[in-house]
Formats: structure tokens, sequence, C-alpha cells
């Protein structure tokens, strides 16, 4: 038996096994009675809400999670969770795609406390940005899975919402230095400063990657184009801050903003023709990002917050040296207003409303062989968006959200969106129910529109293109087991999203190129599980199943190529003495098409990855750590088109070390 079948029959088995004997030895032990008070979740509702009282499918991933794997990036993270799929164009790709329950990478909205993170230059248009978030800077996450309609465009799937590390409440100053290195030549050093002088707040700091990698290319059986197989490196810089002042009691000032520079080499596909020469594809990718926000609460006696918030995104993508020589330039903005009232009638009892404005901007630059230079394209959109929230809960223990979004587009029909939500806590048995709906909207972005845009690519947009509509639901059970020691879900989910978009749904043999099309309707249906264990204080388990399945109901053929209908994810920790963290955690995808289309000869293999680590605790400010990733040495890909398959790291080693004051 292989490492990969031994893989998928005992790690489920093993988990379960040993749960039965640990809580059989701790059956009889006393419980511990201090209660925890729920996380916060600001991303669904507008308003600060706790989870126990939000009928939508939420997760959070707290610090001391993200603190026991050692693992990089936000993307490592998301990857393991269930109802979330992962594929990346090479070993570290600046733009990774990662779906939310076999949506679309673009209806996943990606915010950064609460802010916008979107990429606005590539062909999806307002893509999540998930490629650089180095986790040091991370406090913890919060998932909301479904249509958001508050939060406007891009959100048909649901929310990722990244809180960063906050100042402590006493004055005094913090810091965080990691450094990392190993396999592949890659070294990432981070450093956060931190802190809190009187009235003012502040957080700072700076974080570089480097990877000298490995061929981004490997050729497949249907390839013609010619592969430079040498090393593609990769290089990031990124650069942030963050300034608060705490006028008085009730109102603060906060700004903001990041930097990121990012260079990344891919294999020449026309190298090989001219005798294997060096690399001299580049896609140089800068980043910038910046938020102010005004903001009063706890007013009139605690029954009003006020809000007026900034925000603006821009991408800056060039690609040099495509075809031989000449360059592409794509810059993408994006810039959100947003006012915000909400009123606290009383306890159980809360209404939110406001008003945004959102503004796209992309343009289009070509310099030719003769360095000439000439804008291609040059599109402008605008939103406003009229919402209100409200939150009540009618008896102990029953909360009901209801939401309602009014979108009025520059340049297409005006639309309305919604969603309500509902969850019951039956505290005698420890059961909760929960149940969501949402009706989510996405007009097309410039590049799927205009006729000429990366007309170079053998691809061009579609001006008859509709706006897309989503509608999504799902429906929960959460289970109290011996306490808290052991918790049980399950969620089943179903998304109709008509007028979809697929992106190379068209060609035209005339002139071989591809363009979007808009798709009748795609129905994806799916479930979720997972337990999760605490039989001891020193060990935490999880395990967590989904299935997924997506279909065109036109033609009723499999519809979502690269994502897998099924995917089971692991993760054990121990800490046996207080100076020493191991991990063990990973993630098995199924079986799943290629970008060729249907078909048993276009099926990628199934995979399993797993990492370890074994991390010590010199004392409360120093420790170092160690990782393995792909720890059984899988061969696998998860982008496979047309003949051209995306390279994976093997088995990889990591040594690095934390440092905090």
């Amino acid at each position: 038996m292989n490492l990969k079948k031994l893989c998928i029959r005992t790690i489920p088995a093993t988990l379960l096994c040993f749960l039965s004997s640990t809580f059989a030895q701790e059956a009889e032990k006393a419980q511990d009675n201090t209660e925890e008070l729920p996380p916060i979740v600001v991303t669904g509702v507008r308003t600060n809400a706790r989870a126990d009282s939000l009928g939508q499918s939420v997760t959070i991933i707290d610090r001391k999670q993200l603190d026991q794997t050692e693992l990089p990036y936000v993307q490592n993270v998301l990857r393991e969770q269930p109802g979330f799929s992962f594929y990346s164009y090479g070993p570290r790709a600046s733009n990774p795609a990662i779906t939310l329950r076999g949506m679309h990478w673009y209806h996943t909205k990606l915010l950064i406390d609460g802010y916008p993170y979107l990429d606005n230059s590539t062909t999806s248009g307002l893509a999540p940005m998930f490629d650089n978030i180095s986790l040091d800077l991370v406090d913890r996450i919060e998932i909301v899975k479904g249509a958001v309609s508050l939060q406007g465009s891009s959100a048909l799937g649901g929310i990722v919402n990244i809180i960063t590390r906050k100042p402590p409440e006493e004055d005094g100053t913090h810091g965080i230095f990691n450094v990392e290195a190993g396999s592949h030549g890659r070294f990432d050093t981070s450093a956060i400063v931190y802190g809190r002088q009187s009235i003012v707040d502040y957080k700072i700091g700076v974080a570089r990657q480097r990877e000298r990698g490995i061929s981004v290319y490997r050729k497949g059986p249907q390839a013609a184009m010619f592969i430079n197989g040498d090393d593609d490196h990769f290089r990031s810089m990124n650069y942030f801050a963050d300034l608060g002042f705490q006028l008085d009691d009730n109102w603060r000032i906060e700004l903001g903003g990041s930097f990121t520079d990012t260079d990344e080499e891919y294999d020449d596909g026309y190298a090989g023709a001219w005798g294997n020469g060096p690399d001299h594809d580049d896609i140089w990718l800068r980043k910038t990002m910046g938020h102010a926000k005004l903001a009063g609460t706890g007013l009139f006696n605690d029954t009003l917050d006020v809000s007026l918030s900034y925000a603006q995104t821009r991408s800056d993508r060039e690609y040099i040296g495509v075809g031989g020589g000449s360059a592409y330039r794509y810059i993408g903005d994006l810039s959100l207003v947003n006012a915000q009232a909400t009123l606290h009638i009383n306890d159980w009892n809360t209404l939110t409303t406001g008003i945004d404005f959102q503004h796209e901007q992309v343009r289009g630059f070509m310099v030719g062989y003769d360095n000439s230079k000439f804008k291609e394209w040059d599109e402008t959109y605008r939103t406003v968006g009229y919402y209100i929230g409200y939150q009540i809960e009618p008896l102990e223990n029953l909360f009901f959200n209801a939401n309602f979004r009014y979108n009025h587009h520059s340049d297409f029909d005006h639309e309305w969106t919604g969603d309500v939500s509902a969850r019951y806590l039956l505290e005698p048995t420890g059961t909760t129910f929960r149940a969501s709906y949402g009706k989510g909207y996405r007009a097309p972005n410039p590049y799927e529109l205009m006729p000429l845009a990366n007309n170079t690519w053998y691809w061009h947009g579609n001006p008859n293109l509709k706006p897309e509509t989503a509608r999504t639901w799902d429906i929960g059970l959460e289970q109290d087991i011996l306490g808290k020691q052991l918790t049980a879900d399950v969620t089943y989910f179903q998304n109709s999203v008509e007028d979809y978009i697929s992106a190379y749904g068209g060609y035209d043999p005339n002139t071989w190129m591809s363009y979007p099309v808009n798709v009748d309707k795609m129905k994806i249906r799916g479930i979720e599980a997972g337990v999760n264990a605490r039989p001891i204080d020193e060990l935490t388990l999880r395990l967590a199943y989904t299935w997924q399945h997506a279909r065109n109901l036109a033609t009723g053929e499999h519809f979502r190529p690269l994502i897998a209908d099924h995917m089971i994810s692991f993760d054990a920790t121990w800490n046996p003495i207080q100076q020493l963290d191991l991990n063990i955690g990973g993630v098995l995808v199924g079986p799943r098409q290629n970008a060729n289309g249907a078909g048993s000869a276009n099926k990628m293999h199934n995979y399993c990855l797993v990492h370890t680590t074994i991390g010590w605790k010199f004392n409360e400010n120093f420790k170092v750590y160690g990782r393995i990733d792909n720890l059984l040495n899988e061969n696998y890909a998860t982008v496979d088109s047309y003949g051209i398959i995306y390279n994976t790291y093997g088995r990889v080693y990591y040594l690095g070390m934390t440092y905090s004051f």
C-alpha cells in the first residue's frame, strides 16, 4: 500500500479511535464550568455581532490556532477549511485562486479589518488578493458563507475578513520579529511594531519573501509550446502601517495603508524555439491599499454608533517579455466611500443603515517591439448602494437577521439584493439550529465586456454579457457533546447562479479566440460536516468533510473544472508540556476535471497534503520551530490546462524563529 492510500485510509480512522479511547478515560473528570464569550463577527451584518447570534455558517480562526500550525500565509490556512477549494498557477504564484462552496474565486469578497482588498487588474475583476498576507500580522480570520448582501458586489459566495493585530489597552510598545528559511532558497522575514501612547495607537511593519523556486510549468502530453525548465524566482516586499487617534470616549480616527511590490518569473514558452534561452517572462505587481475612518460609538447613552470611511485599492500589473519582447500593463483602481449608522434600540433590537459609493476604473497599455506605447482601453464603473439591516432576539436564544440592499449601477439595471437568517439554541441539549437565504449580484467587469481586451492572448471580451445573480441557502445543525469537549456540525448548502459568466465558454474558429458567455443557470449543492474535540486540555483535534457538486442545468454536465467533489481536512495539536507544540494537519483532495473539459481523459488525480510542525518555546518571548510541508512527497498538480501543468513542490523543509516583546 502506498503512502497516499495509507493517508486516506488511516488518518480519519486513527483520529476517531483516539477520540473514543480518550473520551472514555476523561468522561468521569470534572467539567470546566468557565464560559468563554463568543467571538465577534463584523463582516456579515456590518456591525458587531456575536457569532452565536448569526444564522449564517460562520467560522472563526483565532490567534492560538494560527500559532500552533506555524503556517506562513492566510492562503495556507484557508485551503484546509471546509467548503474552500484551492488552485495556483505555480508553486508560489502571486494570484492563487481560493473558491468558496464551488463558486468562482471572484465570488468571495476579501476584507482586511472590514476594508475591501480586491485586485481589479485582471480579467476576473475585483478578485480577492490572498497572496502575500503574512499570518504574523493576523489576529483572527472570520469567514461568513453564503451571499452577504450588505457587502455589495463580489460577495455572492461569502466573506473572508482578516482582523489584524490590535494594540493593547495599556500604554506601551510591542513587537514581533520572524525569520524562516528552507527548501528552494526560501528566506522570509517580517517585523511588526505596535503599541499605544496616550490617545495614539499605532502599528507598522515590513515583510519580505524570496524563493529561488522551481520551473513554474511542466509539459503535459497535449502541450505544443516549448518549455524552459529552469528555476523561476519569486520576490516580494510588503510595507504596512496603521495609526489611530482616540479623541475621547466616543470618537476615534483611523488611518492606514499598505504597499506590496512583487516580481515573479515564468518560463518563456518561446525559449525552446530559440535555443532554450533564459527566462524573460516576468510579472511585476504593485498593490497599494489605503483607508481612513471617523467613527463615533456609544453616542446618546450608548444607543447610536456612526462612521464615515474611505478605502482605496490599486493593482498595477505588468507583463514583461510575454511572447518574445512586448509588454502589457494593466491598472485597476477601486474606491469605496461608506457612511453608516447603527441604532441599538435595546439589548435585543438593532437597526443598521448606510449608503456607499464605489468607483472602479481599469486601464490597459501595451508596449510594442519598437518601444511604442499606447493605451488599449480605459473604462470606469460607478455603483451606489443603499442598505439596511435588522437584528432581533424576540425570545431567549432565538435570533433573526434581515438585510436588504439596493444597487444603482452606472451601466446596468438596478438590482435589489438581501439575505435573511435565523438561529436557535436549544439549551438543555446543547443543540443549535440555523438557516440562511441570500441573493447576490455581480455585474460583468470591463475586461469581460470589451471586445479588444487582451486580444493578443487569444481571448477577448463580450459586450453582450448580462450580470450574474445568485441565490444561496443553507441549513445547519450544531451539537455540543460532553459539554464543550466535543462538538459536531453538519450543513447542507445550495447555490444557484443565473447568467453565470463562463470566461472561456465561447470560441470563434475564424480568429482562434475564446470569449466569455453567460450560462443560463449553474447549480451547486453540497454538504459540510465537522467534528472538533478537546478531550484533554493539552490536545485539540479537528476533522472535516466537504462534498460539493456543480452542474450546468441546461446541459446537465459537471461544470466547475479544478474543483473537487470531495475533500477531507484534519488537524491535531498536542502540547505535552508548556514549552512544546506539536501539530499535524492537512487536506485530502479528491479527483476533479482539468481545464480541458469533462470526461475521464481530463480527470486529475486525487492527492493528500500533510504538514507537520514542532515548536519549542524557550520563554514567553522566544520560540523556534521546524515545519515539513507535503510530508508524503505527493507528485500532484492543482492546475492542468490544455497540456500545461503548473508545478508544485514535493516534500519541503523549513526552520524558523519568532521573537516578541
